[in-house]
């Protein structure tokens, strides 16, 4: 998609977005983007604008007294680790993706390098915040959901204080979720991949037959 294409059809989405939603409503609490695969945050791509391009959709959102933060979290990590981060990067701490989900995956459950100071400290029940998500974005963003409202004692986790999100229910701190262009039953992608890898294999099978002639 052109660049200007791009930023002409996010425009027209957030439009669509803030003239039917509640964000236009009595109350101003933030807004936090999540963005989707293989997307990027503020401070990557050269500072190039993920949300909107060159029309910087988190800037003209501000333009209308919105406080608007901007999560950067994995580009091709799963939903429950881009969840993790983008909890820690609002609230703040040292990113956990807990014991459990660690060892099954072989990652370091605590990364050195991913402790954030906090873009919104004082998010809680109180102080709640509304959520967009693109595509992917929409899904990590129902995943952080789910993470918040549940507690995961199973995870061998439970007697670490720091970790703040999977020790605890916390309800209420999401005021809204909306997702733009989310595959919220899976991509149909997937479909195709499954049907194209085994005609691929049994090509080249083929191929090495033939070229073995």
């Amino acid at each position: 998609m052109r660049k200007d294409s791009k930023s002409l059809f996010f425009n027209f989405l957030f439009y669509i977005v803030l003239s039917n939603s509640s964000l236009f409503g009595t109350n101003q609490y933030p807004i936090v983007l999540v963005h989707g695969f293989i997307g990027w945050g503020p401070e990557e791509m050269g500072g190039y604008p993920y949300w909107g391009g060159n029309l910087d959709l988190t800037g003209y959102l501000e333009s209308f007294g919105f406080e608007v933060f901007t999560v950067s979290v994995g580009p091709v990590s799963s939903n429950w680790e881009r969840a993790v981060e983008t909890f820690y990067q609002i609230k703040g701490g040292q990113v956990d993706y807990g014991k459990n989900h660690s060892d099954k995956w072989g990652i370091i459950q605590k990364p050195a390098g991913k402790y954030y100071s906090g873009l919104y400290p004082e998010w809680d029940h109180d102080h709640p915040a509304h959520f967009i998500g693109h595509s992917m974005g929409g899904q990590t963003i129902r995943m952080l959901a789910y993470q918040l409202t549940h507690s995961f004692q199973s995870d061998s986790i439970i007697d670490d204080d720091d970790n703040i999100l999977m020790n605890i229910e916390h309800s209420g701190w999401i005021k809204s979720i909306t997702a733009i262009s989310t595959p919220h039953d899976g991509t149909t992608l997937s479909n195709l991949v499954s049907k194209t890898i085994p005609f691929l294999q049994n090509f080249i099978i083929l191929g090495a037959v033939v070229e073995t002639k």
